[in-house]
């Protein structure tokens, strides 16, 4: 409390000796409401919490640091504003977006995230803020969702349940530097090269994981994953549904990538050839393509994408008619939904489809990020904004 309560005065000096300036500073904030928080019963992280989402600034351990650079500058307010206003704007900008089953998922400059409907495209919650330990990465997959903190720690959480605070911290070692998830279980790669698993073991999630180092990508389906090792070998343990998980004997065993669907999976080595191993119940092992010069792949349920030295793609598996819509020439990465697909060309623009048609075919030249959801995308735009789109739940 004692922390909090000289927080309180900073603020309280401020607000009352630079009302005028800060509503020039800050033309959206209610200071009307700070008072009343001045002698709230709050605790420390509620108090902060509630002022930097009233002052539409998330990140209050960065809020503080900016109040008090006003308070104790030098630099008049006037000639300093718009310095403020422009470090404000720019750890508001979004760096990188994920999407999950019925969500979205955006990462902030400041280390915070925002998770979106994707039925309103409004936001449904955003992330505590943690000074010291702001996230760096997210992913999701269903409902699942997993950060990684510039600490080596990581959180997951189901994405429904983050607005109850129904979230965990795994404490379990530190030091990690990737992380993946299924549908219920969660993977991450520490920094020694190890490999850690957690979460749901109901179809052996968790079963043979390995326990060796060396590795150095992660990967995962919804029930298996997969490990991409230093030498160029890859690891593949949990659930494919009685399907071959050994890929040691296809032809090829350098791998440099991988990626993970539903049921299946798929490696490119470093002559550009693509292996794929797995179910294939809904031919997600058929029309493969045979040739090399791929640098990149992705896979969504029953499908897979790989994208040429060249810039084409090539899509095959279920439905088996996608690969007649593969975009040709001058992409520059490519994802997966559930039965779509998405690529990002390097004029900026960016283009989805599914079977029989384009879900969208961008003329705007504005985008640097793409990623696919199992019915809808959020693209990243190079001002730090969003764009959420696809098909929407009732």
């Amino acid at each position: 409390m004692e922390r909090l309560v000289e927080d309180s005065k900073i603020i309280k000096d401020i607000y009352n000796g630079e009302n005028e300036k800060l509503l020039e500073l800050f033309p959206n904030v209610n200071f009307n409401l700070l008072e009343s928080y001045y002698n709230s019963k709050f605790i420390e992280n509620e108090f902060l919490l509630k002022l930097a989402t009233d002052m539409n600034y998330l990140n209050c351990g960065e809020l503080m640091d900016v109040l008090i650079k006003i308070k104790h500058s030098n630099i008049s307010i006037k000639s300093l504003s718009e310095d403020l206003i422009r470090e404000i704007t720019e750890l508001d900008k979004f760096i990188q977006v994920a999407c999950g089953d019925r969500s979205s998922i955006a990462l902030k400059k400041d280390g915070t995230f925002v998770v979106f409907d994707n039925y309103t495209n409004e936001k449904k919650y955003d992330s505590l803020p943690f000074k010291d330990r702001k996230y760096i990465a997210i992913t999701c997959m269903a409902f699942n969702a997993i950060g990684l903190r510039s600490d080596g720690t990581v959180v997951f959480w189901n994405m429904h349940d983050w607005g109850n605070r129904k979230y965990s911290s795994y404490s379990r070692y530190n030091g990690y530097i990737d992380i993946a998830c299924g549908t219920r279980h969660y993977v991450a790669l520490r920094k020694d090269g190890t490999v850690v698993t957690w979460g749901n073991n109901n179809f052996g999630q968790m079963n043979d994981s390995p326990t060796e180092n060396g590795y150095i990508a992660i990967a995962c389906g919804e029930y298996h994953s997969v490990a991409l090792k230093n030498d160029g070998s890859v690891v593949t343990w949990g659930n494919m549904f009685n399907q071959k998980k050994d890929i040691s004997s296809i032809e090829g065993n350098k791998f440099i990538k991988i990626a993970c669907g539903s049921y299946h999976s798929i490696a490119l080595t470093k002559e550009g050839r693509i292996a794929i191993w797995g179910n294939n119940d809904a031919n997600q092992r058929d029309g493969i393509p045979k040739s090399d010069g791929f640098i990149a792949i992705a896979c969504g349920e029953y499908h897979s994408l790989a994208l040429r030295e060249d810039g084409s793609v090539v899509t095959w598996g279920y439905p088996s008619r996608l690969e007649w819509y593969s975009p040709v020439g001058g992409y520059i990465a490519i994802t997966c939904g559930g039965y779509h697909s998405g690529a990002l060309h390097k004029d900026g623009s960016i283009k989805t489809w599914r079977e029989n048609n384009f879900l969208i075919n961008s003329t705007e030249k504005v985008y640097i990020a793409i990623s696919c959801g199992v019915t809808h995308s959020i693209a990243l735009r190079n001002d730090g904004t969003i764009y959420i789109f696809g098909r929407r739940y009732n």
